[in-house]
């Protein structure tokens, strides 16, 4: 068995968004009973709100991959206390359907 630290499971959860073809690859990374949450409006970005379980976290990205493009994904910094892990960044992205930029 191999015990995984906070801190590898963040790295390998970054690099199969970047690299991973089957949302399903990084969704496994994620509890089964994990709350996502991006907050906003649904009705203007349909791929936010509230997800449920490995499921629901493979949906999300298989929604993102969809309807938008990423232009810029950089990873600053991970801050970790006991089993918390936030990480910050820079995300621009370009919506398919109408090419604006976010």
């Amino acid at each position: 068995m191999t015990i995984q630290t906070p801190q590898a499971v963040t790295e390998a959860f970054f690099h199969r968004i970047a690299t991973a073809e089957d949302v399903n690859e990084i969704a496994e990374l994620v509890s089964e009973n994990v709350d996502w949450l991006v907050a906003g409006n649904t009705q203007v970005v349909p791929w936010i709100g509230r997800k449920h379980g490995r499921k629901g976290v493979a949906e999300f990205y298989a929604q993102i991959r969809a309807q938008i493009s990423s232009e810029h994904f950089e990873i600053k910094d991970i801050l970790i206390k006991d089993k918390h892990v936030a990480a910050i960044g820079e995300l621009a992205s370009r919506v398919k359907k109408n090419e604006q930029a976010d």
